[in-house]
């Protein structure tokens, strides 16, 4: 059975990987690394370090839940020195970025490519 997924010409196979954020972090990517999966992905990241939201970070009314991390990351520098580290697991990496303008956001992509 063929598992394997496509993604702007990437082909990943098979079609497994870890959710940006909590399971991004590269002692748990090198950790993961050992089981079968097709692509490894970034914790959210943006040019300048970001501490984020101070607990409670999950808020419940009875009805719905919400969660906001606030997308705390350590910036594009940082991030690039644990990509550098984590990079050769021989699996496609993909890169989670944002930024609070379109020139940063494309900063981001083009320091993280």
């Amino acid at each position: 059975m063929d598992l394997s997924t496509e993604i702007c010409g990437l082909k990943i196979n098979p079609a497994w990987m870890n959710a940006s954020g909590v399971l991004s972090q590269p002692e748990i990517i090198k950790r993961i690394s050992r089981y079968e999966i097709g692509a490894f992905v970034t914790k959210s990241t943006c040019k300048y370090p970001r501490e984020g939201f101070y607990e409670p970070v999950v808020y419940h009314d009875g009805k719905i839940t919400l969660n906001a991390f606030g997308l705390a990351n350590p910036g594009l520098k940082e991030t690039r020195e644990e990509l550098e580290e984590i990079y050769p697991l021989g699996k496609p990496l993909i890169a989670s970025v944002f930024g609070e303008s379109e020139n940063e956001f494309i900063d981001v992509a083009k320091g993280l490519q």
